[in-house]
């Protein structure tokens, strides 16, 4: 299967940031949850007529309980979605970088194109429909084959990439 990702991490240091939000964005849902299921418990303990103290003497253990389970199972889990999430970032992202980086060396990487799937879908369509003229010109005598990014860009992609050199 030519077309299949590595499971390793494509971008490390992008897909960990995505991946800890992930993972803040999960703790922070059961924090609140706990806060909200702790003032829901202490407003109902003050409704009853007798068994408030039960209640109360039971309530710090069922508490713990229920927020470590809620952290144990949560947490991870929108972790790994975090994870899964960040592959369908960061390879095209990565796929992008190199495919402008064959441009802008002079090469023709052919059009741009990422796993059914990955995100950025429009992005790379993009990037096609703006490399198209590159594409359909380069074998033209006298065709534009670079695009000035700058006035004071280099004529050429071996200009650009002999002043890059320098």
């Amino acid at each position: 299967m030519p077309n299949r990702r590595n499971k390793k991490l494509i971008d490390p240091g992008l897909q960990l940031r995505l991946i800890l939000r992930f993972t803040a964005c999960a703790s922070v849902v059961v924090l609140v949850q706990a806060i909200l299921l702790n003032y829901l418990v202490a407003g109902l303990s003050a409704k009853l007529p007798h068994d408030e103290s039960i209640l109360l003497a039971e309530w710090p253990a069922v508490f713990r309980f229920q927020l470590l389970a809620a952290f144990a199972l949560l947490v991870p889990l929108l972790t790994l979605i975090g994870i899964q999430a960040s592959f369908r970032i960061a390879g095209p992202l990565r796929r992008l970088q190199t495919h402008l980086e064959a441009l802008a060396a002079g090469q023709d990487p052919g059009p741009c194109r990422l796993r059914k799937g990955d995100e950025l879908q429009g992005l790379c369509e993009l990037v096609n429909r703006a490399t198209a003229r590159l594409r359909t010109d380069a074998g033209t005598p006298g065709a534009v084959t670079h695009v000035d990014m700058a006035p004071d860009a280099p004529a050429t992609a071996d200009a650009a990439r002999d002043a890059h050199a320098a």
